[in-house]
């Protein structure tokens, strides 16, 4: 799944990536504001579970890197945000930095503070 965010309409790009529930700018790491706050750490932590710490965790932390917690990965941050956003991470699945697990994921990571 390729998708290039800049070329759909808002609405277009909601309703193909199912995220009617999540404000347009919160899915591109736009402004937030109290009506259209930035995604939690509850919205990505099932993200986190399935496609990081499978092999990022403290028992076995692939590369010496482990991503359990919110803390961990934002300690990271710059990294984290380099192996995804490049498409080497999650490890084989390229294309996962345009699905709506990794706009979501890339969008959370972005609006943690420096």
């Amino acid at each position: 799944m390729n998708i290039r965010l800049r070329n759909h309409s808002p609405a277009l790009l909601l309703l193909g990536l199912g995220l009617s529930g999540i404000g347009y700018a919160r899915v591109l790491g736009g402004e937030s504001s109290e009506e259209n706050p930035p995604p939690s750490y509850a919205d990505v932590a099932p993200i986190v579970e399935s496609n990081c710490t499978p092999c990022h965790n403290s028992g076995y932390a692939s590369g010496g890197v482990s991503l359990e917690t919110a803390e961990e990965i934002i300690l990271q941050r710059d990294q984290v945000e380099a192996a995804v956003s490049s498409g080497y991470m999650p490890y084989g699945q390229p294309e996962w930095k345009d699905s709506p697990d990794g706009v979501l994921f890339l969008a959370w990571l972005k609006a943690q503070p420096r």
